[in-house]
């Protein structure tokens, strides 16, 4: 009996442990799976929510070769319009390049530059400054990206044609290669492509830094009017004809400077 008294006092000892116990950590319990699942569960109405945008955003071909700058602003502010009253925060933003551009399937000639317009409004368009897209997994070249660009955008992968366009401040830094007209129209900020690039880098641009640690294509600097272009691989050619001379700035390579108007 005293055996069993014993063992009875201390079986209610040791509940009395677990209740304190209970009290003193019971705000570090863990949560239910609802409460976990939660954030997931509002991204994904989010992401949702952008892929509906996406389907929405009237958007028309654009030739960035011939500049057709008027189809340039339309696809732009159709963009704009399709994002109206949708709140987005940069979490959202990179959601969108990982979860929602890589299911794309249409195969068409301006898928890349639908999804850059729309990535850029996007960006512009959000309250943060920083920002990472993803590129890796997306089967298609991601053009524009940047256009206005006034924050600071990272790039996980490659990027097309027309990086950073009239961009006006902020930075934006490429982990991979990207290919035509980096920094077409510039007007301010940074680009820095850790990668190659392909012809035209800076191709009208009026201010600004641009940095191409690979190897760069043909007429570097077409058209320049101003700025800074650093190139740390080989240059195929700098733009020396009637058509696409350099007007204004410099342009160093390997960190000499070749081109001082």
């Amino acid at each position: 009996m005293r055996m069993a008294e014993k063992l009875k006092q201390k079986s209610a000892g040791n509940d009395t442990t677990e209740m304190a116990a209970d009290k003193r950590f019971g705000r570090y319990r863990k949560e239910n799976k609802q409460t976990i699942r939660e954030p997931e569960r509002k991204l994904n109405e989010k992401l949702e929510q952008l892929r509906k945008v996406w389907e929405k955003f009237e958007f028309s071909c654009v030739d960035l070769g011939n500049d057709p700058s008027e189809g340039k602003k339309r696809n732009y502010r159709n963009a704009l319009i399709a994002l109206r009253g949708m709140p987005m925060t940069a979490k959202d933003i990179e959601g969108f390049s990982l979860a929602v551009l890589p299911n794309v399937f249409q195969k068409w000639d301006g898928v890349g530059d639908k999804a850059g317009f729309l990535l850029s409004a996007m960006i512009n368009n959000c309250m943060e400054r920083d920002f990472i897209v993803h590129t890796q997994h997306i089967a298609f070249e991601l053009n524009y990206l940047g256009y206005r660009n006034s924050k600071n955008i990272i790039v996980i992968g490659n990027a097309g044609s027309g990086l950073g366009c009239e961009m006006s401040k902020g930075s934006i830094l490429v982990k991979g290669s990207v290919t035509n007209y980096v920094g077409i129209d510039m007007n301010g900020g940074s680009i820095t492509v850790e990668g190659d690039a392909g012809y035209e880098v800076g191709s009208s641009m009026k201010t600004g830094i641009i940095i191409i640690q690979g190897n760069t294509s043909h007429s570097v600097g077409a058209d320049m009017k101003g700025g800074q272009i650093y190139i740390e691989g080989n240059i195929e050619s700098i733009a020396r004809s009637n058509v696409d001379y350099i007007k204004h700035g410099k342009i160093f390579h390997k960190g000499k400077l070749i081109v001082d108007k």
